[in-house]
């Protein structure tokens, strides 16, 4: 292969590990230690990032990350399970930033789910 190739393979699989360990951040729910006073509203901020960050990822995302086989692969199994559990949130921000990436995923995937 080319080596314009394998950097754009080696940049697939970097935004790939990034993309699950950010569903994966979003996610959790024992962040910190919780005898920490302010643990919660870090908790919270730490998720918020997590689905910003994910937000910006698929709206900023080019032809070749949509139609990326691994990338739409770890959509459905990674993304979807943040989806479902951040949209339950009861914080009306977690539940906004879920919403978005969740109107995000349907411009931009809607063909592959």
């Amino acid at each position: 292969r080319a080596p314009r190739d394998r950097r754009y393979e080696q940049s697939l699989l970097d935004v790939h590990e990034i993309f699950i360990k950010l569903c994966k951040l979003s996610m959790k729910t024992d962040l910190l230690d919780p005898s920490y006073v302010q643990s919660e509203d870090l908790h919270l901020r730490c998720k918020l990032l997590s689905l910003e960050l994910l937000h910006s990822m698929l709206r900023e995302s080019g032809t070749r990350f949509r139609t990326s086989e691994r990338i739409i692969a770890c959509v459905k199994q990674h993304l979807s399970i943040s989806l479902s559990s951040n949209s339950v949130s009861p914080s009306p921000r977690v539940f906004h930033a879920s919403l978005q990436l969740f109107v995000e995923l349907l411009l931009n995937f809607r063909q592959f789910l």
